[in-house]
């Protein structure tokens, strides 16, 4: 375990300086077109079906109305391309630096949108799905602006919530999400190194790799979690700064 942590460790600090800047610049942008995505697609879904708060009268009405669901399709798609930007971006950034090699930010990127321009075969649709409900679950790759709320708006949660028939069932899905997430958790870099692999047979090789070590998995992801908390916060953190700095400088000049 602590050879792991060592491992990793010298892995971020290889390209630490692009790695910060590239989630920084990447979590701006993104959360930006996710935010403004949810909120449009929720409010045409909602006014297309007549409704402008969601209870018991009018919840099946809102499930049940076709424009609903292609909305949720859409934005689970432009969710998910946003995201295979990161991902894979950050996942070749980590092979380059086990090699040893510097890399630049403008490769990052380039990589990032090369590999998200794969899902425009329908092969490889499925990965859409695994970026947006399950890889929350592993703690790593995924930014606050994207999580199960795109996947699920906040009011259809809250009923959820309130209602033991509803989330009994969604519980148990979440348990089942839990199960693969963990099985396919490799399929993303070996999706990634490799362009000649389809997404389902990434999967079924992940599933091959940690089959027998299913436990020592989610401790390691636990770890992960861990890990990529603290470079978030450091990421957010500068954030701050210079949102300050921006701020400050503002006030400057329109107060001349």
């Amino acid at each position: 375990m602590i050879k792991i942590i060592k491992m990793t460790l010298d892995r971020i600090r290889m390209n630490l300086g692009t790695m910060l800047l590239f989630v920084v610049l990447y979590t701006l942008c993104a959360g930006v077109v996710v935010t403004v995505a949810t909120r449009l697609i929720n409010a045409v879904t909602q006014s297309a079906a007549g409704i402008y708060y969601l209870g018991d009268d009018n919840f099946i009405r809102y499930l049940t109305s076709p424009l609903t669901w292609v909305c949720i399709i859409l934005l689970l798609l432009v969710t998910g391309y946003i995201q295979m930007i990161q991902v894979s971006g950050l996942i070749w950034l980590f092979n380059e630096s086990r090699q040893g090699r510097k890399v630049k930010l403008r490769q990052v990127f380039s990589i990032g949108f090369q590999s998200a321009g794969r899902l425009r075969s329908l092969k490889n649709w499925s990965i859409v799905f695994f970026l947006v409900l399950m890889l929350p679950f592993l703690g790593i790759f995924s930014f606050s602006s994207v999580q199960f709320s795109v996947a699920l708006p906040g009011f259809i949660m809250d009923y959820i919530m309130h209602h033991l028939w509803l989330y009994l069932p969604y519980l148990a899905f979440i348990i089942i999400l839990f199960i693969l997430s963990i099985r396919w958790m490799l399929s993303l870099q070996i999706f990634v190194m490799d362009p000649d692999m389809d997404f389902k047979e990434a999967r079924a090789k992940s599933a091959e790799l940690i089959k027998g070590k299913f436990l020592k998995t989610v401790l390691l992801t636990i770890l992960c979690g861990i890990i990529w908390m603290v470079i978030y916060l450091a990421a957010g953190f500068i954030l701050s700064v210079i949102g300050v700095i921006i701020t400050g400088a503002s006030r400057c000049l329109f107060s001349q």
